[in-house]
């Protein structure tokens, strides 16, 4: 993340304002998809690649665990309010040291 993005107004780092800065510094890669791949086949190759590898491809919280932001109670208590769903359990399995 870059210090030079600023929060919204309502108080939040922007995903887009985020992604912009990691692309104008090199950090972001981009791959173009085939032509014609529409949201739907879109999806598809996401699902695939994260069922295939085991980890979501873009879990923001795993990312900013990583880069020590929150801290292991933070993202517990985060991963707690969406166990029902796959993206909980991902950041309860990284939590428990399996990734």
């Amino acid at each position: 993340m870059t210090k030079s993005v600023r929060p919204s107004v309502e108080g939040e780092l922007e995903v887009t304002g985020i992604s912009k800065a990691n692309l104008e510094r090199g950090d972001l890669k981009v791959v173009q998809l085939g032509r014609g791949l529409d949201w739907l086949e879109a999806g598809h190759f996401v699902e695939t690649i994260e069922t295939r590898q085991g980890y979501k491809v873009a879990c923001l919280e795993e990312i900013a665990f990583h880069n020590g932001w929150p801290s292991a109670e933070q993202l517990a208590a985060a991963a707690e309010r969406l166990i029902k769903n796959s993206y909980g359990l991902c950041m309860m399995t990284m939590l428990k040291g399996k990734r």
